[in-house]
């Protein structure tokens, strides 16, 4: 692995034994996957593609502004 990513490779050795955070990721690709065959059922056609990790990740800040809104 490459000297920049050494931050990426010190992540996945903290992460790699969270499984609540691989099952994350597959809620994430499976919530995708539902939305893109309700958009083909309504429209007859697919939406563009969306980047996951770019989805998980706007995903994630929502989530934390919802979190820390409702903790007021």
């Amino acid at each position: 692995m490459s000297d920049n990513r050494e931050k990426y490779d010190i992540l996945l050795a903290k992460f790699c034994k969270n499984d609540e955070m691989i099952e994350l990721l597959e809620e994430c690709m499976l919530d995708e996957l539902g939305k893109r065959e309700f958009k083909y059922i309504k429209t007859g056609k697919y939406p563009e593609h969306r980047d996951l990790l770019g989805k998980l990740k706007t995903d994630l800040i929502l989530k934390k502004i919802e979190v820390i809104n409702n903790d007021r």
